[in-house]
């Protein structure tokens, strides 16, 4: 069964990132990865991105953790799951580190992203809706790779209201859209 905790950071993308890396955690590095960024200069091609478009304030990255029960999944699938589970989350505009932790019995993914897109500079907001799009990928993944889900029929049930109330004419295209990718996910998972 997958767990996922999704935190938003406003300090030290320098402390983060090396966190996740850490050559104790990762078995030397054995499983990190960087997606539209290299991971050993994501730090400098985050903050650049930034620098770019003025955005240095606020939050500065969002920190993923994707968690597995380490009898369910070996280290090289969990990489693969979080490499996947990121991509489809947040695409080709932002940059992340996906960097897989061995040091405990759950086998887990740190997932740092800049809150900044290196193509458009527009940053990444998090909402409620976005918290249960994160929720819902991860169990699809988890599905679709015949890993268990939790099963939680209030929280479905919630969502399932959040997405059929219809939405501010005003809100952002990817607001929509994510609208629209969530109604697709709870189908296919149900």
């Amino acid at each position: 069964m997958a767990v996922t905790k999704f935190l938003s950071r406003k300090t030290r993308l320098d402390m983060i990132i090396k966190y996740i890396m850490s050559g104790e955690k990762t078995e030397k590095m054995m499983y990190v990865s960087g997606v539209n960024c290299r991971p050993d200069t994501a730090i400098s091609e985050m903050q650049d991105t930034k620098k770019r478009f003025d955005k240095e304030d606020g939050i500065i990255s969002y920190h993923l953790i994707q968690s597995f029960d380490g009898k369910e999944i070996s280290s090289k699938k969990c990489h693969e799951l979080g490499l996947q589970y990121a991509k489809e989350l947040f695409g080709d505009d932002f940059q992340f580190v996906v960097a897989t932790h061995l040091n405990t019995d759950n086998v887990h993914n740190h997932i740092v992203v800049n809150s900044v897109s290196f193509k458009s500079g527009n940053k990444f907001y998090s909402n409620r809706e976005t918290k249960d799009f994160i929720r819902i990928t991860l169990d699809f993944i988890c599905r679709e790779n015949g890993l268990s889900i939790i099963k939680n029929q209030k929280r479905l049930l919630k969502i399932r209201r959040k997405i059929s109330q219809e939405t501010d004419r005003h809100k952002l295209r990817w607001e929509n859209n994510l609208s629209s990718q969530l109604k697709i996910y709870y189908n296919i998972i149900h």
